[in-house]
């Protein structure tokens, strides 16, 4: 009536070991990594250079608590909204050309608040910040 079946497993101890035994990354890999480095300290800089600045921000522009606050707020804004687009564009354009791109953009923005008179430029400078530095990190892990 049954006729026996004889079930062998996909999945065994020898091909889980040979995938996660895969080799090191390349060395191109290798080549960029401290290039991706700096572009992530400069991240890391440029996220918390506000609060050394606020200081002179208050004093020289006549911030209050508020505005300062508030320009904190607008760079998570801008780096949450524009996160799920800059991943879109590292797919169409590639990794390399977005990476140029957003960094020449983010330098051009942090040189512009040299140039800061309002709270108003403030806001969106602060914003323009960081929807340029959302895809940073993300273009990075895509290229490696």
């Amino acid at each position: 009536m049954f006729e026996p079946v004889s079930i062998t497993p996909s999945i065994t101890a020898a091909s889980v070991y040979r995938k996660a035994s895969a080799p090191t990354p390349n060395p191109v890999s290798w080549a960029i990594l401290p290039l991706f480095c700096l572009i992530s300290g400069a991240c890391y800089i440029d996220r918390t250079n506000l609060a050394f600045a606020s200081l002179q921000l208050n004093r020289d522009l006549g911030f209050n608590a508020q505005v300062y606050g508030l320009g904190s707020g607008m760079f998570f804004l801008g780096y949450s909204l524009f996160m799920i687009p800059s991943n879109a564009l590292v797919t169409k354009l590639g990794a390399p050309r977005l990476l140029g791109i957003l960094v020449t953009t983010w330098g051009c923005v942090a040189a512009s608040f040299t140039s800061l008179t309002s709270a108003r430029q403030f806001y969106w400078l602060r914003f323009l910040l960081g929807a340029a530095e959302a895809g940073a990190f993300p273009g990075m892990w895509y290229y490696l």
